[in-house]
């Protein structure tokens, strides 16, 4: 009986010991796991960061390099004579004839000047594929395009036109004389096509303002520079947005966003918004300058900027 006892009492404080001493062993254990947990983590989340960054290194020399090979086009069209020469005899034949802009691009006069003075800006446009190369005069009659499309003859600053991104854009390049980048906008007189234009003063011989060149961009050209749908894996995503916040990368968040329409508000962006835009904007007025958009061919920008990948709420309500 006393053995049965004790064998009974014995057996019951084995189990009672076993599991304090698994207890014991299992937390450490747990506290290693769980160490171990963060680090991995961690070390996944610097990975992710730092491919991140790399990318965005990459695609941003890529689209940097873009935007100067068509700024030494357009710098190189801009100082070339012979534009600056058409341009003026086109102003000076459709002052002549005491008609409207839209009537002169209609007849003979403008005709044999075309013929016979726009084969190399022909030529330019087809070898470097751009949509289109325009010639304004300082009032903002569009006096040549290479498509003739319906904004040729048009006033630029006037009627419609006048709100447009290119409208805009062409009078800071006339006030600023520097070469100025419109933004991208779904341009009326191309059927909405999406169109970006960079501009530039002409000068004649005196160093005086006559008007402008502009390069239109083809699509081509827009999808190298802003991407298209670009997707990392199942679910990661590449876009552009503008100042305006709204989506610059044509597809790349679905039909919730529409190109130019909607604004993409994430932490991010704002963030982004508060530190490039805001700042940028508040520096430029303090200096009296309009610089937004502007670009000199003699100066070289460069972004010393450290920016940080962090997690954040993305523009369909899921952690990215």
């Amino acid at each position: 009986m006393k053995a049965t006892r004790f064998r009974s009492h014995f057996s019951g404080l084995s189990r009672q010991v076993m599991f304090w001493f698994l207890l014991i062993s299992l937390l450490p254990l747990c506290v290693v796991s769980w160490v171990s947990h963060m680090q991995t983590r961690e070390l996944i989340y610097e990975s992710v960061a730092e491919h991140l960054l790399d990318v965005s290194i990459v695609e941003t020399s890529a689209i940097k390099n873009k935007i100067e090979h068509i700024l030494l086009d357009l710098a190189m069209e801009s100082e070339r004579v012979s534009n600056s020469v058409l341009l003026q005899a086109l102003m000076k034949a459709h002052e002549r004839s005491g008609q409207s802009a839209a009537e002169f691009v209609r007849s003979y006069p403008w005709v044999g000047i075309v013929e016979e003075r726009a084969s190399d800006l022909r030529i330019f446009m087809n070898a470097y594929d751009y949509y289109d190369v325009l010639l304004i005069d300082r009032s903002g009659n569009i006096l040549l395009n290479l498509t003739d499309e319906n904004d040729l003859g048009q006033n630029l600053f006037q009627g419609t036109m006048g709100e447009s991104g290119f409208a805009k854009a062409a009078r800071r390049s006339l006030e600023s004389g520097r070469i100025v980048f419109s933004d991208l906008e779904h341009y009326a007189p191309s059927n909405g096509l999406l169109a970006g234009f960079f501009m530039a003063p002409l000068l004649d011989d005196q160093g005086e303002k006559i008007g402008l060149i502009a390069l239109q961009l083809s699509s081509q050209q827009i999808r190298a520079i802003v991407g298209e749908n670009i997707q990392f894996g199942d679910t990661g995503r590449r876009y552009l947005i503008g100042a305006d916040q709204t989506l610059r990368t044509p597809g790349a968040l679905g039909d919730d966003y529409p190109i130019l329409k909607k604004a993409v508000k994430t932490r991010n962006v704002e963030k982004w918004v508060a530190e490039h835009i805001t700042m940028t904007s508040a520096a430029h007025l303090s200096q009296g300058s309009l610089a937004h958009g502007e670009f000199s061919t003699d100066e070289q920008r460069h972004d010393a900027d450290e920016e940080e990948a962090i997690i954040y709420t993305g523009p369909h309500g899921k952690s990215v």
